[in-house]
This record gives C-alpha cells, structure tokens and sequence, in this order.
C-alpha cells in the first residue's frame, strides 16, 4: 500500500510539473502573438567569417543549442526544409545565442547532424533580444521588409516539454516560409515554442 501510495504521489506531482511548466511556457509566449513587429537587423556574420546581407531578403532565423534535446530532434527536419527553399533568395541561419558554447562546437554540432545552414553565435544575446527569443528552439520568418510574418515553433512534435506528439500534422515553419514567398501572411501567426531555455547573460 505504501509504495501505491507514493507512486501515485509521484505521478500526481509529475503530471502537476509538466502542466505548470507548459502553462508557464504559454504565458511567456503571449505577448508574441502579434506578427508584423519591424525589426532592423542590418547585416550579420557567420561563423565562417561570411557576411550575409539582409536588405530586401525573406529571413528565416532558427535558435538552436547545441546540449539541447529539442534542437537536435529537429536538425533533419531543419536540414529538409533548408534545401526545399534554398531555389529562393531566403537568409536561412541557425542561431546558437550563448555565451557558453565556441565556434568549434557549433561547428561539430552541425557535421554531426549533417547541418549545412549558416550559424551564427549570439554570444551577447543581441539578435535574441531584438526577435525576443526565449527558448530553442524556437523559429522566425521575416518578410522582405523586415517584418515578423511567424514565430513560434517548427511544428507540432512537441506539445509540451517532456511530451511528445509522434504523428505531427501542423508544419507552421515550412508554411510559414512558403506563404511568404508568395506574398501571403501565413495563416498562422504565432505557436508557442517548446525548448530548452535561452540563458541570458547575467
């Protein structure tokens, strides 16, 4: 009977644990669902020394990180979608904004999962904070003119952390991008962002 007890007692906390973390993660995330925000980036620079100009440019801007579980379930899925578009001019990066993690690592992290998509290291969290990301991964896509036309989530393998949907059914970033080759506001906006938080510098 004990050991029922504290089973259940475990379950229960569990479960209480994943809803407050989820709930947490949703109220975080509200004040995105707006799309359209404006945003200056200039130019940036790889992390193979290449300087990528964004003037005019449909962007795409992925926050990976290289010890996070969520991010390298995607990698395949990035990869996909990365060479679907490249017949378009789209500046297509993933992001590793730390201060904790060197080019050599980001370098490895993409050659072991056959990355081939630019990287760029945020180490002063300057892109994070001007796109407001939070977590990783967690994805944006701009239009021409500089405007959040999505962000949010890939798609929706995770609905949660620690809990995953294995027949996925909505694909927000390949959508995203594709309505916005055409000219097109995706039909969605905003999905919240399931990952492993972005740790700002203190």
């Amino acid at each position: 009977m004990y050991n029922r007890n504290l089973f259940l007692i475990t379950s229960a906390l569990f479960l209480h644990m994943n809803f407050y973390l989820y709930h947490k993660d949703v109220s975080k995330k509200s004040s995105k669902e707006t799309s359209n925000k404006l945003i200056n980036l200039g130019n940036v620079k790889s992390v193979d020394g290449i300087t990528h100009l964004l003037k005019n440019k449909i962007c795409v801007f992925i926050f990976l990180d290289v010890e996070c579980p969520i991010s390298k379930y995607y990698t395949q899925i990035l990869q996909n979608i990365y060479l679907k578009s490249s017949q378009y001019k789209i500046a297509f990066f993933t992001v590793f904004s730390t201060k904790y993690t060197s080019v050599a690592e980001i370098s490895a992290f993409n050659n072991q999962y056959h990355l081939t998509i630019p990287s760029i290291l945020d180490k002063s969290h300057k892109l994070a904070a001007k796109l407001d990301a939070t977590v990783t991964p967690e994805v944006f896509v701009l239009n021409q003119k500089g405007e959040i036309q999505y962000s949010g989530s890939i798609d929706d393998s995770y609905v949660a952390l620690g809990v995953r949907n294995h027949r996925p059914r909505s694909f927000y970033l390949q959508e995203a991008i594709f309505s916005v080759i055409k000219k097109h506001k995706p039909l969605v906006s905003h999905a919240n962002a399931i990952g492993c938080e972005i740790q700002r510098i203190p």
